[in-house]
């Protein structure tokens, strides 16, 4: 039995424990279908890392019924689009198709999900693969220096920590075991997510579901999340660039958090966009940097605010003290109600613009229902931003930089990736 989430939105519960959510848009020619599965690369071995991601590959290359080829194939029959993407927290299967071609990528996608073959040949071509695709972020200087910076965000080598590709090393020695083990541990129905969006009828997707999943029963041996802690230190990594990496890193909060709108706010004001202080500051004052600002990894046990400059290395030092002078500024003034007032409205025109997009929609409900984040309508969230108000900024600020009982530099994970 289905139940409405908001308008044009609703959502199920088979026997097994599998989630359906559906969103209608009227308008729509096309849907945007996918598979979530609650398993990210947090969820590898260390000894294993990149597992989760090796999986997504060797999905695509088939079942009993169907090799990659006739997968592909039937995709491009019905003039649609199929991938997936591995993250910290989870994976995702998904198929974009005109409405005709539903049942079809509906069926596949599941049929897929549910009966990989995970051949030794297949494995063998795709650890090749996935071994180029390793050399290639080896090969980006930014990518780079957001590994070795991530490397040392977390105490006790958090599985956070790790590329979510997984490193040369482990990706040489994974065997099938391996891969059967994290499968069965973790692609079982009480941890799946199927999520549609665009010009459907929920109550017959809903009904197609479960006649695929009837009969699969919740197999999984379970798995523990250990909630990451951030690292106070200061890390410097030598390396042969033109260019040096700053980040420095603050706790910040789970993607659940009542005050995770405010942070956004307070977030995108002092260093989101060409408005913001830092580019307004570093950039255009002062010429020190072409690429800086702040962003947030919000998880679902932890967080981090992270501030980011990318700049010669003889400007380290300074644009380092001007970073954290802000930061101090922002810890004990705050922001305006004109700067807050334009944060509200940038996030809400990005958000109204990705609603656009039938897969932003899929994704914003799958990403949602992995965390364990309750969903809100788009006017639900909407309303949120409306009614910040720079009491709920003090709040945040409080809670996640607050300098006056500690201060900010024992309080950060500072990381410079470069030449000196």
């Amino acid at each position: 039995m289905i139940k409405s989430l908001y308008p044009g939105a609703f959502a199920a519960r088979l026997e097994n424990g599998i989630r359906i959510i559906t969103e209608v848009i009227p308008t729509a020619k096309s849907v945007s279908l996918g598979v979530w599965v609650k398993a990210g690369s947090r969820d590898d071995l260390p000894c294993n890392a990149g597992t989760a991601h090796f999986i997504e590959h060797l999905l695509f290359k088939g079942t009993k019924e169907h090799d990659a080829l006739a997968i592909s194939r039937a995709i491009d029959s019905v003039g649609g689009s199929i991938n997936g993407a591995t993250s910290k927290e989870y994976t995702c299967y998904w198929v974009d198709v005109p409405v005709a071609g539903l049942d079809l990528a509906t069926d596949l996608l599941i049929e897929m999900v549910k009966e990989p073959l995970f051949s030794p040949e297949d494995l063998e071509r795709e650890r090749s693969v996935i071994l180029e695709e390793i050399n290639g972020m080896n090969d980006d200087p930014h990518q780079v220096a957001f590994n070795l910076f991530s490397a040392g965000l977390w105490q006790e080598q958090h599985p956070l920590s790790y590329p979510i590709l997984g490193l040369d090393e482990t990706i040489a020695h994974i065997d099938r075991d391996a891969i059967a083990d994290f499968y069965q541990r973790l692609y079982s129905p009480n941890n799946m997510v199927i999520v549609a969006c665009g010009a459907l009828d929920p109550n017959r997707f809903s009904k197609r579901v479960a006649q695929l999943i009837n009969g699969i029963e919740n197999n999984a041996t379970g798995y523990t999340r250990r909630p990451p802690q951030l690292r106070m230190d200061y890390n410097r990594h030598r390396r042969d660039t033109a260019q040096s990496h700053i980040y420095i890193a603050l706790p910040g909060l789970t993607a659940s958090d009542q005050d995770r709108f405010a942070l956004d706010a307070l977030i995108t004001a002092f260093g989101s966009g060409m408005s913001s202080r830092l580019f307004r500051i570093i950039r255009e004052e002062r010429a020190l940097s072409y690429d800086v600002g702040s962003f947030l990894n919000l998880y679902s046990d932890g967080g981090t605010v992270v501030t980011y400059a990318v700049l010669s290395p003889q400007k380290v030092d300074e644009t380092i003290e001007i970073i954290l002078e802000e930061i101090e500024r922002l810890s004990r003034d705050g922001i305006s109600a004109a700067e807050l007032q334009l944060a509200k409205t940038k996030l809400k025109g990005s958000f109204t613009l990705s609603l656009e997009v039938h897969a932003n929609r899929m994704a914003r409900l799958g990403s949602r229902a992995c965390l364990d984040n309750k969903i809100l309508s788009p006017a639900q969230v909407i309303d949120r931003l409306d009614n910040l108000t720079l009491a709920d900024i003090r709040q945040v600020i409080d809670r996640v930089i607050n300098t006056n009982q500690r201060p900010l530099r024992e309080k950060i994970n500072l990381t410079v990736v470069g030449p000196s």
